[in-house]
């Protein structure tokens, strides 16, 4: 019969939580913040300029007309003729 084999006690899964539980370490950070500052470069982040909005003149929103006074004499009422 083979001899069975001494099973590894750091299987991927342990070597993974490992891992992840050294990032919350602070030896653990500094090695991240280490990697992070040797890492390449981004490139900037290129943002698009704000676009003022106009401000609108008072009498440009569509519910305001402004107050028109009237130039000519007013027009007489005039009967309606009977047909």
């Amino acid at each position: 019969m083979a001899e069975l084999k001494k099973k590894s006690t750091m299987n991927s899964v342990n070597i993974e939580r490992k891992r992840l539980l050294n990032l919350y370490t602070n030896k653990g950070r500094a090695a991240l913040v280490a990697d992070l500052r040797t890492a390449a470069p981004k490139k900037p982040v290129v943002r698009a300029t704000p676009v003022p909005t106009p401000v609108p003149t008072p009498y440009e929103t569509p519910y305001e007309t402004p107050y028109v006074a009237p130039t000519a004499e007013p027009t007489p009422y005039v009967e309606p003729t009977p047909f």
